[in-house]
């Protein structure tokens, strides 16, 4: 039986095998990906409400030591400030911008992400 494979078996994958593998990888990729991108939107948000609740944390401890806020009413405290008048800022990593405006019945605390996300207490 020369020039004939006879009872031989050829080892390989078949097409249909290495479509299957392909179609089962997508599968799991399309569920997995939004899950993933999902719990990377929650633990920002969550960052972002921690942070601010800090700041809020800190302004009323100054208020209640200091009787007054940092600065006067209309005052704009973004980063370097909030670091300078209470002593606080947000880790090296952090992609949002943080500011106080304080106004003469209280403040208003507002986190922005680079994203354009937006949380304000």
């Amino acid at each position: 039986m020369s020039g004939s494979m006879g009872n031989r078996w050829v080892k390989g994958v078949t097409l249909i095998e290495l479509m299957i593998t392909v179609a089962i990888i997508g599968v799991i990729a399309a569920i997995a990906v939004p899950t993933y991108t999902d719990y990377i939107e929650t633990a920002k948000l969550g960052a972002m409400r921690t942070n601010m609740n800090n700041i809020v944390f800190l302004m009323d401890s100054y208020e209640r030591d200091e009787g007054g806020y940092p600065q006067t009413a209309g005052v704009f405290l973004q980063d370097a400030a909030l670091l300078t008048e209470l002593g606080w800022a947000p880790s090296s990593s952090d992609q949002s911008t943080y500011a106080v405006v304080v106004a003469s019945t209280g403040y208003v605390v507002t986190v922005t992400h680079a994203d354009g996300t937006e949380v304000t207490h």
